[in-house]
């Protein structure tokens, strides 16, 4: 059995792993910190996170708890994760009332085999890097394979729980609600998405094909998405993520794309430490009548300004040095430059600088501090603190 938690463990992280690189620096660590439950086969743990924010001199202070049970038979496992999130953010008439009490997940995935699986019910879907598919959904998925594998599935986007994405931060800074993709008055059942993807891992790298298709009660949002994945690991220290995406719109057979890549540089001094160089750009195109715009994907740069793949390029460089005295923290210096072509000029370039400090090697405790400013027309500086505990 404790191998069956070990793989499934495994397997977790890397399923999410993949797009950790282009989000946000603290995800839950929940599920890879749960305990069981006397000798049963029953796991259980808590998340309890809190966010002080200090955005151009006015505070804000909220948080956020979450419960998890999971269960691992030896052919079949279940997921439940509820989250409590305190609602203090400042008025916005662009967004509507959502429940602080949701459900992330509920979903039940059974082992048909040794390679192959199939899952029902909420659930958290990642590709390559979040480009065109990361966020929950509800309905059914499959996997066949292991280290080479084929998946797919079909469900209804899971609106009440969908990822944070560029929209609206000023007036909503906690659950980030997107926007910006023409979802604001969307209820649940209007959007519905399939995908099929073909994965396949040549010694440490990784190349794949993903197709997308969304279908939505706006007629100008129903596409058909085909992207390119790699992960390439040229060396230990040396590492290139990519995709590429071609969209395809069903109302006027317009074509947009979409690039998101990453190049990944460490060098590691045993009396120093380790120093990582990351550079990235994304870049979405626009078509006649329309822009590259991924509905399910959740792909972003910066603390505060949080850009996404939108009309133009954006660049990000990131320096991150964790030193060999303490190896569970780390300091981070990010700049991100957005190209002048993007569609919204009150957009502009970013500085982040980032204090993190882990107390324990499976990241329970955390603490993460970070300065930004900006430029542009609405200009500005923040302070965020956010604290972590899994218990």
């Amino acid at each position: 059995m404790k191998k069956r938690v070990i793989i499934f463990t495994i397997f977790l992280t890397f399923f999410l792993g993949f797009s950790h690189l282009h989000s946000k620096d603290c995800p839950s660590r929940l599920f890879a910190n749960l305990k069981p439950i006397g000798d049963t086969n029953f796991y259980w743990g808590v998340e309890l996170k809190s966010f002080f924010y200090n955005y151009n001199g006015e505070n804000y202070l909220f948080g956020s708890i979450s419960s998890a049970i999971s269960y691992e038979g030896e052919s079949s496992s279940f997921q439940f994760e509820g989250i409590y999130k305190d609602k203090k953010y400042t008025p916005c008439k662009d967004l509507p009332e959502i429940s602080p009490l949701q459900i992330r997940r509920l979903n039940f995935e059974k082992y048909l085999s040794d390679n192959f699986s199939i899952n029902l019910g909420r659930q958290e879907i990642t590709v390559a890097t979040g480009l065109v598919l990361d966020d929950f959904f509800d309905g059914l998925s499959f996997k066949i394979g292991d280290r080479s594998y084929l998946s797919g599935g079909a469900g209804v986007y899971s609106i009440y729980v969908a990822k944070e994405a560029i929209g609206c931060q000023k007036c909503f800074f906690y659950n980030y609600r997107p926007c910006w993709k023409n979802l604001v008055h969307t209820e649940w059942g209007d959007i519905l998405m399939g995908f099929l993807q073909y994965n396949l891992r040549i010694k440490k790298s990784e190349y794949g094909l993903l197709y997308v298709r969304s279908q939505t009660q706006d007629p100008n949002m129903r596409t058909n998405t085909l992207s390119l994945y790699s992960k390439i690991r040229i060396t230990r220290s040396f590492q290139i993520f990519s995709e590429f995406a071609i969209q395809h719109f069903d109302i006027d057979n317009d074509i947009a794309y979409g690039i998101n890549t990453s190049v990944l540089k460490t060098i590691r001094y045993s009396s120093f430490g380790s120093l990582s160089l990351k550079l990235s750009y994304l870049h979405g195109s626009t078509g006649e009548n329309s822009m590259f715009t991924p509905i399910f994907g959740t792909t972003y740069f910066g603390e505060r300004q949080h850009f996404t793949v939108r009309q133009g390029n954006i660049y990000g460089a990131v320096l991150k040095y964790i030193p060999s005295i303490y190896k569970k923290s780390s300091i981070k210096f990010a700049y991100y430059l957005n190209s002048e072509k993007s569609a919204f000029d009150f957009i502009s370039d970013e500085f982040d600088a980032t204090l993190e400090l882990n107390l324990d090697k499976r990241e329970k405790y955390k603490i993460l501090a970070t300065y930004s400013v900006w430029s542009g027309v609405y200009k500005g500086s923040q302070i965020a603190v956010n604290l972590r505990i899994v218990f």
